[in-house]
């Protein structure tokens, strides 16, 4: 088998074509098979030769025996008034759908509210609950700062009120001074 690439004639190539499009024989490949061509030359054949009706009786007289009818002219159906309204817009008219368009912008609506709500009710329990948490620690802060100032003027030594005086002692030290002068029996100065 050589390597080299076979050129065919037009007319050749046209005659093949036709056969292949004429429906005498089954298949394109039996076409090919009787020529000793591919499909895809014959495809591309196909595709290089313009297959306009004009084109077409030229062909089938350039290839003897074969002709080709021309194809059947097709008339398009049309509303003139759509028409002109397609070409005046554009584009195709679009006849909208009202019911579906209230229930999607209602919905939507709808949910964009509820959305926003629920951050509403969310930002706002997240504060309250924030400023109830500050105000537990200021206020137990504040108790423990008393508590604090209670115990150590309850345990130490000092001066209520020099002009009248009045001093401070520890609880403790009282206590103490307290029990043992009930031991006793007499009080102590």
């Amino acid at each position: 088998m050589s390597n080299e690439k076979k050129t065919y004639s037009r007319e050749f190539k046209a005659k093949v074509v036709l056969e292949t499009m004429s429906g005498e024989t089954i298949t394109p490949h039996k076409v090919a098979e009787k020529y000793e061509v591919s499909t895809e030359d014959i495809l591309n054949w196909a595709n290089e030769m313009d297959l306009s009706a004009e084109n077409m009786e030229k062909l089938s007289s350039a290839v003897e025996g074969y002709t080709v009818e021309a194809p059947e002219e097709v008339e398009l159906e049309y509303e003139e008034d759509l028409f002109e309204q397609e070409v005046s817009y554009g584009a195709t008219f679009d006849i909208l759908n009202m019911k579906m368009l209230t229930f999607w912008t209602v919905f939507g609506t709808g949910l964009v509210l509820l959305i926003i709500l629920t951050l509403m009710v969310v930002y706002h329990f997240s504060t309250a609950s924030t400023i109830q948490e500050v105000s537990e620690r200021s206020e137990y802060y504040e108790i423990t700062l008393l508590k604090q100032r209670e115990q150590e003027q309850l345990s130490s030594f000092g001066v209520v009120d020099l002009e009248n005086e009045i001093y401070r002692i520890p609880i403790d030290s009282v206590i103490t001074r307290m029990a043992r002068d009930q031991s006793t029996g007499s009080p102590s100065d």
